[in-house]
Order: structure tokens, then sequence, then C-alpha cells
């Protein structure tokens, strides 16, 4: 594998002694042999930057001009010609270098100690082919706010490294490659006190963000995969948000905390060989329209909010204290655990079981999403009172659900354990002049509305 390693002792004079000129960014290409072509530079060879690499750059691709010392501000290539075999360089002894760009053409780099500087807005980051640039130097980009990641190799964030969020990185696009985050520091990486875009899979080729350990992104990034795979690899992972068409590829626990903030995900959520399992919470909304087989559970808490659209393919449901909404969604399981709110949409299905235990705080809100009509929104294999607790059916104001003196069917079930004593019924003062009950009839559970004028409308079912 071809390798390049680059150290930085000695840098802090070249900051003194060669300041950034005043022209345009350009290249700096790696070469060690001077004029002769080619940059001379033979794998595993380890150099120092502050004595060795700091001397090394040329400006002439094919590594025929004479070299020069780094000048901050440049474009670093690895290297001239095409017999780079490896670089791996120390940044040890001062803070730098400072690049506006990093491009890996023929050979792979490792930075390591003290800390990497990268300037300007829209910094590349170019790795080709299957090369690899591995990065374990605490990493520190002022005024840039957005890094291009390019090329279908690696670049990997390893060891005691952390973006130092001073200002951090609001916007990463992973445009193709891999990208790997493995920090063993406490300080992880983007967003900074604000929210954050990493966009995978914005340019040509497949582009793959990897977790090699757990908690590697602040809480407040949001994750956009456009075309692209954000692979757990077994680790847990808080984020503010997912959005994208791309696949989450488990096990390991996602947390989304979408506080006052509201995302759509249409791609897919898989095991990977280990079991994936999802928690929403906050005061914002994460919106699912697509195929979840995660086998792990999915909890809604803290006053989250999730909203299934697609299929929730193998996962149990189960809400403590936050809403599920299904824009007529599939499910397994739904259970309220303690106190949450289900707004079950018409088409909604479950393989399984409808339940809610005694105890908890549990309501249907028949709202926006929960129009009722001739046919039953809700078919579950098995409704089930745990306990015997109680379930509310609560008429959201803004609701689609006609007043008028009718029978509506909500749930059509097989199986279970309910009596009409299970449920009540929350008009929030809509229909205060009729008589409103609960009916169950032949696996149907019916909302009857009471007419005005003592004569019921036989418009989907008669009233008893």
């Amino acid at each position: 594998m071809r390798c390049v390693l680059l150290t930085a002792v000695a840098f802090l004079a070249s900051l003194l002694l060669f300041p950034v000129p005043a022209q345009a960014q350009s290249l700096r290409y790696f070469d060690i042999n001077g004029s002769t072509a080619g940059s001379g530079a033979p794998g595993g060879v380890f150099f120092l930057w502050a004595t060795d690499v700091l001397e090394y750059w040329s400006t002439s691709s094919g590594g025929t001009s004479s070299t020069q010392l780094w000048q901050n501000g440049q474009i670093a290539v690895f290297g001239a010609g095409s017999d780079c075999w490896g670089v791996q360089t120390d940044l040890a002894g001062f803070n730098g270098p400072t690049m506006a760009g990093i491009r890996l053409e023929e050979c792979d780099v490792t930075m390591s100690n003290n800390t990497l500087v990268l300037v300007g807005s829209g910094t590349e980051l170019h790795t080709a082919g299957s090369l690899e640039l591995s990065v374990s130097s605490q990493l520190d980009w002022p005024g840039t706010g957005f890094i291009r990641k390019t090329g279908s190799g690696l670049l990997e964030f390893v060891g005691a490294t952390g973006d130092d969020g001073t200002p951090a990185v609001t916007d990463f696009d992973l445009e193709a490659g891999t990208l790997r985050l493995a920090s063993s520091s406490s300080t992880n990486w983007f967003g900074g006190t604000s929210s954050a875009d990493l966009t995978v899979g914005t340019g040509a080729g497949a582009a793959n963000l990897d977790l090699g350990t757990a908690d590697q992104l602040r809480d407040t990034t949001v994750v956009d995969l456009v075309d692209g795979a954000f692979r757990l690899n077994g680790h847990d992972e808080t984020i503010r948000g997912l959005t994208g068409s791309g696949s989450v590829i488990g096990g390991g626990l996602l947390t989304i905390n979408a506080n006052s903030s509201d995302h759509l995900f249409s791609g897919s959520l898989t095991d990977g060989g280990t079991v994936a399992s999802l928690t929403v919470r906050g005061t914002g909304s994460q919106r699912f329209d697509g195929l979840l087989e995660h086998s792990g559970a999915t909890l809604v808490d803290s006053g989250g909010r999730l909203i299934i659209g697609g299929t929730l393919a193998a996962s149990n449901v189960s809400v403590d204290n936050g809403e599920l909404v299904s824009a007529g969604g599939e499910f397994q399981d739904i259970a309220i655990a303690t106190s949450g709110t289900f707004e079950l949409g018409i088409g909604t299905t479950l393989a399984n079981q409808l339940a809610w235990n005694n105890g908890s705080t549990a309501q249907w809100v028949l709202g926006p999403t929960a129009t009722v009509g001739d046919s039953a929104a809700v078919t579950a294999s098995s409704l089930d009172a745990i306990s015997d607790g109680t379930l509310t059916i609560r008429i959201d104001p803004s609701s689609n659900v006609p007043v008028s003196a009718q029978s509506y069917p909500l749930i059509t079930y097989a199986a279970g354990s309910v009596s009409v004593g299970n449920f009540t019924v929350d008009d929030a003062g809509l229909l205060d002049d009729r008589d409103v009950t609960v009916r169950l009839e032949s696996g149907t559970v019916w909302l009857d509305i009471g007419p005005l004028d003592g004569v019921f409308e036989d418009r989907f079912e008669s009233s008893p």
C-alpha cells in the first residue's frame, strides 16, 4: 500500500519566516529529490514536518522544479510524479501547518500530533482511488465553515482528535468515498453549539459515513443521506435529524434528538449484521417514509414526535411521553408505555398488537391525518387494554372529523381484551350538544355521534 507520513516540529518557524503570499492559493507537490522527476518518496519513511517536510515542496506536478519551503495557505498534493509510496508526518512542536486543502493523488498519508489548520471556504480533502488520509492531529478550521471530501478513497479522523469548535464546521459535504470517524476524544465532530449539516453522497460514486467508535457527532448535527450510507458498525450515535433517501446500517442505537426542527427521511434502516435500535425525542419531529427493517426496539420519549409514512417491518414501537403519528404506515406492535399520544391515519395496519397500559395517559388523536370515514382507520390483529388501562379518543379541533350524527368505524381487530370501559372521548367541546359514545361490535371499535333532532343519519352505519 502506498503511504506518506508527515511531521511538523519546526513548522512554527516557517509561519514566521514564510508568511502566506497575497496571491491565490496554489498547489504544492511533495517532493524529496529536488528537480529530479518524481517525488522520490519511499514507503515506510517517517518525516518530521519541522525539519524534513518543511522544505520538500515543488511547484511542478512532475517534480522537475527545485523544491522550496512550505508556504502556509497553499494546497498540499502527495506527491509529485508517480513514485510516491507513502508519507508519515509528525506535526509535533507547533501549531500548524496551515493548508487550504489536501490532495492524495499517488500515496497514502498519515498525519499525527499537534494541530492541522485548514483555511478557506469550501476546503477540499481529496483521496483518489483507494488511497487513505489518516489524521490523528487536532483539527482547527478557522473561518472555513465548509469542508468537502472528494475522491473514492478514505478520510479518517482517529485517535485523540476532534474538531475544537472554534468555530465549528457547520457544513461538511462527503461527496464520494468514505469518511470514518473514530476519535477517542470527548470533543465530537462538527456542529458546535448550532446546527450542522453533514451531507453524504453529493458527488459521483459511492459515499459512506462510517463510525469507528460511538458518539462521534455532536448532537446538533443533521445527517443528510442524499445518496449514500450511514454505517453505525455497532456503535451508538445521537444526531439532531436524519434526511435524504440513502441507507442507515446498524447495529447500535441511533438517537434523534429533534429539538425545534422537523426532518423527513425516505431511505432505509437495517440491522446490518447486528441489531439496530431507534429512539426519537425532543421538541421537533422525525418522519420516516421508507422501509425500516431494524429488529431492535423503536422508542418515542422525552416529548419526541415520530411520524411513520412507510413500513416498520420488524421493530416494535413503544411510546413513553411522546407522540407517534402514522400517515398510513405499517407496524408490528404499538404500545403506550407510560404517557403517550398516537395519531393513526386511515390505512394504518398493525401485524400484531395495539396496546396501552393501565395508568398510562394514552390518547388517540383524531386530527388532520386521522380522518374517519366509511372504513376503519386502523386495522390490528390484536387490541389490548393491559391491566384494564384507558384509551382517550381525542377529537382535535383542527381535525377532519365530521360532527354530523353518524357512526364511525375506528379500529378493526381480530382478537384482544378490551371493553367499552377502556375508552373515553374528549371532543374538546365540539360535541357538547349531543351524545358521543364508544361501541364495540363484531371486532370493530365504533364512535357514535348522536343526533341533534333525535333522527340519526344512516350514512355509514346505523346507531344501535
